[in-house]
């Protein structure tokens, strides 16, 4: 759940969300999150769920009742349509029945709780036992203990980026009645809502292709999102220029402007002077 610090009240994420303190897609993921661990928390009445519990009781909407049970999937297993056999989440991810970025979000939840969960048993493994019962690989064992620009999929909204789901949980505080953990929201965390979300930043400047004038791109149309990602912008340049889109401060053409200079500037100092 969250902690409003302004009102020094506690409340679901979708509570939340309904009164305009978390943004939708934010409070779906932690949600989805919550239903991949095992159950949905009430932090009010400290108390726990299944996804059609929390239905039943109101915790959550019926509008998230299929994404949060597809979620809760993760604990329960997943069915392939060929074999009929119940598989887990990686395993599903394997074999696409579950997208790999969304997998990631799933798996990183479940390591930051306690462990991988076979859906068999109910039971939670360690990294290592997982690995050896091939719930596991080396690649996916580097996407979720080792998170990447790409694989960070949750969102803090009191600093106003991407996180791993540990690193987020670490930034929790713990109720001290109840031991739950709650996402604190600052008064600025409420007041300053981005305009865009990070998912639909994502989508437009993947979408939004350049011609590139000079370097390495140059006479090829390239996504502002691989552009800010390469060797011409520091990680600061890229975090600045997504929350100034996000802020609704510059319209993606000005992005693109900037983006252009950046690069013709960097190619202009790699010129010997004469």
């Amino acid at each position: 759940g969250v902690f409003v610090e302004p009102t020094q009240e506690t409340m679901s994420f979708y509570e939340a969300m309904k009164k305009n303190l978390l943004r939708p897609r934010t409070a779906e993921i932690l949600l989805e999150a919550q239903a991949a661990t095992g159950f949905l928390v009430d932090p009010v009445q400290n108390r726990t769920l299944t996804v059609d519990e929390a239905v039943k009781d109101g915790l959550v909407g019926p509008e998230l009742h299929e994404k949060l049970l597809a979620a809760e999937k993760a604990v329960t297993g997943y069915t392939d349509p060929y074999t009929g056999r119940k598989v887990s989440l990686f395993e599903a991810m394997k074999k696409q029945l579950v997208p790999k970025d969304h997998g990631v979000q799933l798996l990183q939840a479940q390591v930051a709780s306690g462990g991988i969960i076979d859906p068999n048993t109910s039971h939670r493994l360690p990294m290592d036992v997982a690995y050896k019962r091939g719930m596991f690989d080396e690649e996916m064992n580097q996407l979720v203990t080792t998170p990447s620009e790409n694989t960070v999929g949750f969102y803090d909204p009191n600093l106003d980026e991407s996180v791993s789901y540990q690193l987020l949980k670490e930034r929790c505080r713990k109720d001290s009645s109840s031991g739950q953990l709650l996402l604190p929201l600052s008064e600025k965390a409420i007041s300053s809502k981005p305009v865009y979300d990070e998912e639909q930043t994502r989508d437009t400047f993947g979408k939004t292709t350049v011609s590139v004038p000079a370097g390495i791109f140059s006479g090829k149309s390239i996504s502002i999102l691989e552009l800010i990602n390469s060797e011409y912008f520091t990680e600061e340049q890229r975090r600045d220029l997504i929350r100034q889109y996000r802020s609704g401060k510059v319209t993606v053409e000005k992005i693109i402007r900037i983006v252009i200079t950046v690069i013709e500037e960097k190619e202009t100092k790699k010129k010997p002077q004469l």
